[in-house]
C-alpha cells in the first residue's frame, strides 16, 4: 500500500519586517524573490515587508488560496529598560501639503481638452 504524504504550501506574512525568518522557511524579501519563487514548490513561505505581504494577500485572494495564510505577524510592543510596555506614540493627524516643485502658469483661453 502506498502511503500518501500531505505536502502543502503555507504562508507567514510579516508586514512589519521586524521578525527573524526561520531557516526552514522559504524567504521572500524582494519583488524578484516573489516573482521567481512564490508558491512554486511545497513548503512554508515567509513574506517580509508590507508591500510584498499586500501582493501576496491579493494573489492568494484571486486564486482562492487564502487558507494558505497561517499567520500575519503584528508589530510587537515597545518595551522599556525595565521590561514594561511603553505607550506607543500616537500617529499625527496633521495632513502635510507637499511643497510645489514648479510654479503653475495659467494661460487665458487655453483648453487642456484640446491637447487630449
Amino acid at each position: 500500500m502506498i502511503e500518501e504524504t500531505t505536502n502543502e504550501k503555507s504562508v507567514i506574512l510579516d508586514p512589519t519586517g521586524h521578525y527573524e525568518i526561520p531557516q526552514d522557511h522559504i524567504a521572500i524579501t524582494t519583488e524578484v524573490d516573489w516573482i521567481k519563487s512564490f508558491f512554486i514548490t511545497e513548503g512554508q513561505y515567509w513574506i517580509k515587508g508590507e508591500r510584498l505581504c499586500n501582493w501576496t494577500k491579493e494573489w492568494l485572494r484571486v486564486w482562492n488560496k487564502t487558507k494558505a495564510i497561517k499567520e500575519i505577524k503584528q508589530e510587537y510592543p515597545a518595551v522599556n529598560g525595565e521590561g514594561e510596555l511603553e505607550d506607543s506614540p500616537k500617529p499625527s493627524t496633521e495632513i502635510k501639503q507637499p511643497e510645489p516643485t514648479k510654479k503653475l502658469v495659467f494661460i487665458e483661453g487655453f483648453n487642456i481638452d484640446d491637447l487630449l
